[in-house]
């Protein structure tokens, strides 16, 4: 029997709650007129110490540093990498050793390149770290409810339609699909061990550069991967005891991908409309599109897909793109090595899910997670969830931190709060 969520739509309350769960302050001044005043203040905007969060490996390395000021806004960090690359701001500690890996990947395309005076006079790995950074612009964060990463966004906004697109705006161009370049590219991405699809737009460059003179010469991937210095799919797990490309088959063409990931979702019960808008979002990379269909493939007969996935295909960017397909990863990583999830409940922008236990989980994978006024309309819409479902309890699992405020609050509403939580669901080492 297929599990659906008891979570009944009723105009003007429940979903009106849920809706309002993490809204702009502005669009949302009608409920919070009419709200109890929160029982504690919110947090103000501040800065994390990279040296106190984050492990020595992603700290810095032979070719990067990361700068000590980590911008937090209430649940995602955003970190200013300088490296012999260049200088990236990077909106999650997920990315940033997604980024990191890069790096080893594209010192080694530059040594297979022959790359004279490798990295000298962008890199010193002291004070001067790179070229250009008076052209960085550092926008700070005014309140915690102006959330600067993409996932902020989801908490802070609620509703608004997106307009999809066929392919995904990360693959290759029409043509070097048709010269049998892109599916070069491809193989030497994954012989590299890096994301064929990654946003990493000074990757995609070396990459081209490296796959040109192969492909123009006919070397084969075996040639290839002894040409690698370092050694083949140096990047794969080097930081974070995470294979990214999840173990998946990036070398077919996106094409291909997107007909098996159609397929897949269609043969686990997801409605139609929910497939079809989902896989015309072009914000998702092929490769994330694959490894969040893959997530829900891995939770055996848990039910109400199409909620997770009707979500995911309101993703407006980027940073929102990560988080669905490791939010997908986390629900997974719990089905199958704490308790078997149910299905899906729909809070707002967000994606619950009932456990087999009968516990409302919440996966989330946040940076750090401050008590903010959207926060306490997501905690409104759990409480409606509890009074109708009546679950044996609340658990929130986050890859992250939580702050001692939050913590105190949520606790104090008997929620079970878990930090860290990519240790035990995604066998992340972060």
């Amino acid at each position: 029997m297929t599990w659906t969520p008891r979570l009944k739509a009723r105009s003007g309350r429940v979903l009106s709650r849920f809706a309002a769960l993490c809204a702009l302050p502005v669009l949302f001044s009608a409920v919070l007129a009419s709200a109890a005043p929160p029982s504690q203040p919110f947090e103000n905007p501040y800065s994390l110490l990279a040296s106190r969060i984050l492990p020595k490996a992603l700290l810095s390395g032979p070719h990067h540093r990361v700068e000590e000021a980590v911008e937090n806004d209430g649940y995602m960090n955003t970190y200013t990498v300088r490296s012999r690359f260049g200088t990236y701001r990077v909106a999650s500690s997920a990315l940033l050793a997604m980024r990191v890996d890069e790096f080893a990947a594209m010192a080694a395309m530059d040594k297979a390149n022959g790359v004279e005076d490798y990295g000298k006079g962008v890199w010193d790995g002291g004070a001067e770290f790179v070229k250009g950074v008076a052209n960085l612009v550092v926008h700070p964060v005014d309140t915690l409810g102006n959330a600067a990463s993409g996932v902020g966004r989801l908490f802070d906004r609620a509703g608004e339609s997106v307009n999809g697109s066929p392919a995904s705006r990360y693959e290759d161009s029409t043509g070097a699909k048709l010269t049998g370049f892109a599916s070069s590219r491809r193989e030497y991405a994954l012989a590299y061990g890096v994301d064929p699809y990654s946003t990493n737009q000074r990757l995609q460059e070396k990459l081209r550069a490296v796959t040109g003179p192969g492909y123009a010469g006919g070397l084969t991937t075996m040639g290839l991967k002894a040409l690698i210095p370092g050694g083949v799919g140096i990047a794969v797990t080097s930081v974070s005891g995470v294979n990214w490309l999840g173990g998946v088959d990036l070398s077919q063409p996106p094409a291909d991908l997107r007909m098996s990931n159609r397929a897949m979702l269609t043969s686990m019960g997801v409605q139609d409309s929910a497939v079809k808008a989902f896989m015309d979002n072009a914000e998702f990379t092929p490769t994330q599109q694959t490894l969040l269909v893959k997530a829900l493939s891995d939770m055996r007969r848990a039910g109400a897909k199409s909620i997770f996935v009707k979500l995911a295909a309101r993703t407006k960017n980027q940073d929102q793109a990560l988080f669905r397909q490791r939010m997908a990863q986390m629900y997974a990583g719990y089905h199958n090595k704490v308790d078997a999830l149910k299905g899906f409940v729909e809070l707002g922008e967000l994606t619950g899910a009932v456990s087999s236990a009968g516990k409302l989980v919440l996966c989330f994978p946040l940076d750090h997670l401050c008590w903010t006024e959207a926060l306490t309309r997501l905690c409104r819409g759990v409480d409606e969830a509890v009074e109708r479902r009546n679950p044996t309890s609340v658990e929130l699992w986050i890859t992250g931190t939580v702050s001692p405020l939050a913590r105190k609050v949520l606790e104090g509403r008997k929620w079970t709060v878990r930090e860290k939580a990519g240790r035990e669901l995604l066998g992340e080492r972060m």
